[in-house]
Formats: C-alpha cells, structure tokens, sequence
C-alpha cells in the first residue's frame, strides 16, 4: 500500500503487457489526473454508496450512524479534479435494503458481493468504454467524513443499548468517564474504554439511572450498564492509567461493586 503518488512510478511491464484502465476499491488516496491520462480508458472506483450520497471517507460507517433503512454501491469513473464525483455508469436499483441492528461487518460484506458482481457486469458490457452514460438520480449530496473519537463517545442522553453495540463493534470500542453518581459537573473524572459490548435480552430489575452499573452474578459473573433505552454487558473496562481487565472482575474489585459509581 502506497502512501503518497508523489514520485511514485508505474512498474515496467514486458513488451507483450499493458494496463488500460485503473480499478480503485476502497482506495483512501486521491488518485491524480498524470495518472489517470496514462490509461486509455481512465479508471474505475467502486464506492459503496449511492452517489452522490455519502461521497468520502467514510459511506458505510455514515449509513449505520445515520439509521439509513437502504444504500447501495455505486460504480463511477475516476474524476479528475474531485473524490466521487465521477460518471455513474452503473448503481444498484432498487436500493439495498438494511434489516434492523445490521452489523457493521455484516453490511461491509454484503456490499463487498454486491461492488464486485457490479464491476464484472460494468467490465463485461463495457461501460467505460466512450461515449460514457452518465446514470442520473435524485439523491441529495451529502459527505461522509471520516470517523473521529467522538463518534465513540457515549452520549447518555441519547444512546439506547442497540447504539452502543452498533458502535462498539464499528469502532472498536466506546469510551465515557468515570465519577461517582453524586458528582458536581466540574469534579475531574478519567476516561474509560468499554469494549466486547453485548446487549441484554433480559431485564437485570434494577433500580439504577442511566450511566450506572452493577455486578451480577446470575447466569454468571458480569457487568452490567444500563442505557437509555435497554440494559448491556460490558466484557473489558480500561480505565485512564490502568490496564485493560474483564468487566466483571473489574465491577466485583470496586468497593460496594458498583454502588456510588457512574459513568458520565
């Protein structure tokens, strides 16, 4: 994987090969017009979204975030001036339907089936080839930008326990702090990591607020958070300054296991 083209150079190729057309799928570097001349026909992306909708970085992260109930991939030409704003030559229709609490992972991979079987339909029928049709449509524009920590940073207010798993599972992990549940809004707290989150199908029945948390130990030995909507399990904690240790082992070392502590 290249960083930069600067000073990059296209490899030598035998007197019986040549390229006449670039492919970029999921290729974070803009792709210069010096480039794209060399090729006879330019080049190709592969962009999982229905452009111009969620043109950058980040279209599949954005969909999830959003709660979008449908996307797409799209399969466009290399613009010469612009990230995603190519000819659309060929784009899934009708759109690609998400079923409620879709993965992450899940929508990556089926995306990634649908691209690949478009590209080989756009290849086969040549779609590149000039005079190129330019597929029109009615979605808005809009830009996916690329995902920050703050996307990870719980919002109590508004999370439900679906959210935080959604999240945790995108991203790696989600992050809040730690104070205890009579704080003042000034008292210093300490980042804490949450990772390996799962929601509960049942209901622990504990009279606690939101943010807080407590040791259970029934069907086993866990963490237990709950959330605006809905209750999870925590499997790791990270504390600022600490080591990284299992959530239930972490919950049952605290003194009361729990009782006073919150997350804000």
């Amino acid at each position: 994987m290249i960083s930069s083209f600067k000073d990059w150079q296209l490899p030598k190729l035998s007197p019986t090969s040549s390229f006449n057309l670039i492919i970029a799928v999921s290729f974070g570097l803009f792709i210069p017009a010096s480039l794209i001349d060399k090729f006879p026909y330019g080049g190709l992306n592969v962009h999982p979204s229905l452009l111009p909708r969620y043109r950058g970085a980040a279209p599949i992260q954005r969909t999830l975030l959003n709660h979008d109930k449908e996307t797409g991939v799209t399969i466009q030409t290399l613009d010469k001036e612009r990230f995603d704003h190519g000819k659309i030559l060929m784009q899934s229709s009708p759109p690609i339907s998400i079923p409620p609490k879709t993965s992450y992972r899940t929508l990556h991979d089926n995306l990634a089936v649908w691209g690949a079987d478009m590209l080989v339909e756009t290849l086969r029928q040549r779609l590149f080839v000039p005079p190129i049709s330019d597929i029109k449509n009615s979605y808005q524009a809009s830009v996916a930008r690329k995902v920050t920590s703050e996307d990870s940073h719980i919002s109590w207010q508004d999370w439900s326990a679906d959210e935080m798993k959604l999240r945790a599972e995108m991203l790696g992990s989600v992050w809040t702090e730690l104070g205890a549940e009579l704080d003042e809004p000034s008292t210093p707290r300490k980042r804490t990591i949450l990772t390996e989150i799962d929601v509960l199908n049942w209901d622990p029945e504990l009279d606690i607020g939101v943010g807080c948390f407590r040791y259970v130990k029934q069907p086993e030995e866990m963490m237990v958070l709950r959330c605006k909507y809905g209750w999870v399990r925590v499997g790791a904690v990270k504390v600022e300054g600490k080591k990284e240790i299992e959530g239930g082992m972490w919950i049952r070392s605290l003194q009361k296991r729990g009782v006073g502590r919150k997350f804000w």
